[in-house]
């Protein structure tokens, strides 16, 4: 019984979004493969849609891309619960703190599928300066067409003009605050320059997001995006989310759902843990990096929120959760040339969670000298970096 649930989570909640499989010999095969990614986005959005109706997050604006919800496992809510209010906040944090400093915030979505991020941050008075989704054409195609039949989503591209500033195209949108191109990240020179045509300007600080995007591609082309976005914006936050160390069983039956699927991890075996997704970013031109796994990320969301969320659905099986959470992570590269404190604030978020928390069994525990660790370990980081030039 718990196999046929495991299986049934990796056949949704594991291929969130979509992500982009690398080019083969046979064109064919690389086009069933393209196909084969695409088809996952419904997967992603179905599941987000079910989420939201149980109460999990609000957003008023997915019921445009996912009508009706359809009943997905507890656990599969739970953890697209952690993945989703996690970006958000780091996203808003960084959003706000780009207001505050008098800058013009500007976000980029690799892969955005039918993500509605940018209507939900329009709605809660946090539209960016630029925001910009990319994704295959057939994805591009699907958003425009639900974007030009709905008048609630159309409205949030008016806020900075009139309608005249606004062009709905099969294939693209364009206007003050949003753009959707269509792009192959494979090609990333091809692509980043059709993104920065939006209007997005390099010097500005810069929030990129990749979700189950870069594990589907080669090391080389993931490496070859990592590089050129570093190099374009020299004050930005890079956030990736991806999952790792499959090598175990419960790895293993998660890709040979995927590999059934006609898609590939393609990427997995050069980032397989914690460690070699950090140093994708620093070894890439980022000035910082970070990785943590979802298992601790869950443990250190609002409390109450999680206590509220565990209460919407009946569920039993904690240890699969925490199974399953193990097995994702989120990534970050930071620059920041303009001196935002993007890094200050980013590694010694990165500190907190390692040193101020231990595991004990199942449970998370509060250790006094793990946050005394952290407090001096911050005021030499902090001492280093007044003295640096």
């Amino acid at each position: 019984m718990r196999l046929t649930k495991r299986s049934h989570f990796f056949h949704v909640f594991d291929v969130t979004e979509w992500g982009i499989p690398c080019s083969t010999s046979h064109i064919k095969m690389a086009q069933h493969e393209d196909k084969a990614v695409m088809l996952t986005a419904n997967d992603a959005i179905s599941c987000k849609r079910y989420a939201v109706a149980k109460g999990y997050w609000r957003d008023e604006f997915i019921k445009h891309f996912c009508p009706i919800p359809e009943r997905k496992s507890p656990e599969i809510s739970r953890g697209y619960f952690a993945r989703v209010t996690a970006v958000q906040i780091l996203l808003k944090q960084f959003i706000e703190k780009c207001f505050k400093m008098g800058g013009n915030p500007q976000v980029i979505s690799l892969g955005a599928g039918s993500d509605t991020t940018f209507w939900v941050l329009h709605q809660e008075g946090l539209t960016p300066h630029c925001f910009v989704e990319v994704d295959f054409e057939d994805i591009v195609k699907k958003k425009s067409s639900i974007i030009r039949s709905t008048k609630d989503l159309q409205l949030a591209l008016l806020s900075k003009g009139g309608e005249e500033q606004v062009t709905i195209k099969p294939t693209e949108i364009h206007s003050p605050v949003y753009h959707l191109v269509s792009g192959d990240l494979r090609e990333i020179e091809v692509t980043g320059a059709k993104i920065l045509e939006c209007g997005l300007d390099v010097n500005l600080p810069t929030f990129i997001l990749t979700e189950c995007v870069l594990v589907y591609l080669k090391p080389e082309a993931s490496e070859k995006i990592v590089r050129w976005m570093g190099n374009a914006f020299s004050t930005a936050l890079f956030l990736n989310y991806d999952p790792m160390l499959l090598s175990d069983k419960f790895g293993e039956i998660m890709k040979q759902n995927v590999k059934a699927r006609g898609c590939q991890f393609r990427g997995l075996d050069a980032f397989p843990n914690l460690e070699t997704q950090r140093k994708r970013f620093f070894q890439n031109v980022w000035e910082a990096s970070w990785a943590v796994d979802m298992t601790t990320v869950y443990s250190r969301l609002p409390q109450h929120e999680v206590k509220r969320i565990e209460h919407l659905e009946l569920f039993d099986e904690k240890e699969l959760l925490i199974q399953l959470l193990n097995h994702y992570c989120l990534s970050c590269g930071i620059n920041d040339k303009l001196h935002y404190g993007i890094i200050r604030n980013c590694v010694f978020t990165y500190i907190y969670l390692y040193l101020s928390f231990y595991r004990f069994g199942r449970y998370e525990h509060f250790c006094l000298k793990g946050t005394v660790y952290c407090f001096l370990l911050f005021v030499a980081f902090f001492y280093i970096l007044k003295r640096s030039p």
